[in-house]
């Protein structure tokens, strides 16, 4: 009875020792004290946030009280942060940041005595290579002046990093609109952009995706070829019409639908 009950008491115990971590954001892994894992790849400037919880699934709550961070000359940490089941953690990497591999290491405390800390190391790949990237199944679009078009935009996020973009064109203001989104770590985005042309024209613009700096990621050159609407066209037919020649009206609007129908 007596040694049953010592082997009861050392496996409460190592279960209360060794929490199974769990990192939720950027990327989902399980570690243990002193583990090292490299989360991928991030630019300069980009934030980096960290979502950390444990894997006993305590009735409680979270069994992790704080998170420390040691971090990278330079880097900054933006938050850190506890809800009942996770820590949120957001950190800033420079706009000067150099290519590199750099560690973070993170220390995770909880009040239970049996469990004081436990450190991990996270690698991150910072590089010069394009992350975000924006393509288009039709870039060359045939519209209607003065009518909607739409253009299907797609935006990649090939970051651990969460990404704030602000899509502008070349177009004037008067035909587009400004977009604001956000694409997650590691995700696609797609956005339908609508257009509406305000003249008759063939006409080379650009979609741009900035960051939050107003910093151009990547560019998409586009063509709008709009061609005069049926409206347009008889309204035109009606102001260089002459009042006296009225019985010459059902031939040249047949002419006008013949146009705009070639």
């Amino acid at each position: 009875m007596f040694k049953k009950t010592v082997l009861l008491v050392l496996l409460l115990f190592s279960v209360n020792c060794f929490a199974d971590s769990l990192i939720l954001i950027p990327i989902e892994s399980h570690l243990q004290a002193n583990d090292s894992i490299e989360l991928g790849k991030a630019m300069p400037g980009q934030t980096l946030k960290l979502i950390v919880s444990d894997n006993s699934y305590r009735e409680d709550g979270l069994l992790w009280e704080k998170a420390d961070v040691m971090l990278p000359s330079g880097w900054e940490l933006v938050s850190s942060g506890k809800n009942d089941k996770t820590i949120e953690v957001l950190i800033k990497i420079p706009e000067t940041t150099l290519p590199n591999i750099y560690n973070i290491n993170l220390i995770l405390s909880a009040p239970l005595k049996s469990v004081e800390k436990e450190s991990f190391t996270l690698k991150v790949i910072i590089t010069n290579e394009q992350l975000i990237l924006a393509s288009s199944p039709a870039l060359f679009v045939e519209g209607k002046t003065g009518e909607s078009s739409k253009y299907l935009l797609i935006v990649s996020n090939n970051s651990i990093c969460s990404q704030e973009i602000l899509m502008e064109s070349s177009l004037p203001r008067t035909w587009t609109e400004a977009v604001s989104f956000i694409v997650p770590a590691n995700s696609v985005k797609e956005l339908n952009v609508k257009v509406v042309p305000q003249q008759t024209e063939r006409r080379q613009f650009k979609f741009n995706f900035l960051n939050e700096n107003k910093k151009i990621l990547v560019s998409l050159n586009a063509v709008m070829n709009s061609k005069p609407s049926l409206e347009g066209k008889f309204y035109a037919f009606l102001a260089g019409f002459p009042v006296y020649s009225i019985s010459l009206i059902p031939f040249n609007l047949i002419n006008v639908l013949a146009g705009y129908l070639m």
